[in-house]
């Protein structure tokens, strides 16, 4: 397929072929995961240049890059508490996890995806988040690309999880036993008669 990002967007042709269909959706899902490394990488940018113009202008440290979340999650379509995890994730991903971002940029891996790598190493040191990242999203050393992106995402989330308990398992283990600790169980009203 030699189609450009306008002749992908417009659709398929009238008559195209099983195959065909299904070589359309993967190059649009290849546009998708670049495009979300290229709004990370913005959302990244925006922040600094917020927090840069608010610190010249003499905000307190505390209120540096307040609102970047919320502007973020307008451009983006989402509530403003997805986009302060939107953010969140792109600056894990740009500063922590470089392999990731990778795969991200080559259209190769998900938000998703990404997203479950950062979340299974949250609680591990940089130095053992940056091993995940390097073990799992690294390109071989011919340049073949990690059998990640070839896994379901359970597969994803176990590879990440045994990892992780082989590099620290005291802090998987004490994650473990706070979100034990942190769950519980409420009811909210909902439309229609229902909760």
């Amino acid at each position: 397929m030699n189609e450009t990002v306008d002749q992908l967007l417009a659709g398929p042709p009238l008559g195209a072929s099983e195959g065909e269909l299904v070589d359309w959706i993967s190059r649009l899902e290849e546009i998708k995961c670049t495009a979300e490394a290229a709004q990370a990488e913005a959302a990244v940018r925006l922040d600094g240049a917020t927090r840069a113009r608010q610190a010249e202008a003499g905000a307190p440290a505390r209120k540096l890059g307040e609102g970047v979340a919320s502007q973020i999650a307008l451009a983006r379509r989402v509530s403003p508490a997805s986009g302060a995890k939107l953010l969140g994730l792109a600056k894990i991903l740009i500063a922590e996890m470089p392999h990731t971002f990778a795969l991200m940029k080559a259209g190769l891996f998900s938000q998703w995806q990404a997203t479950i790598l950062a979340r299974e190493t949250a609680c591990l040191s940089l130095e053992d988040r940056r091993v995940i990242d390097f073990q799992l999203c690294a390109l071989g050393p011919d340049g073949e690309f990690p059998a990640v992106v070839t896994m379901g995402l359970r597969q994803l989330e176990n590879a990440a999880k045994k990892l992780a308990i082989t590099l620290d398992q005291e802090s998987v283990v004490n994650r473990a036993a706070n979100a034990e600790k942190d769950r519980r169980v409420s009811v909210r009203p909902a439309p229609d008669t229902m909760t």
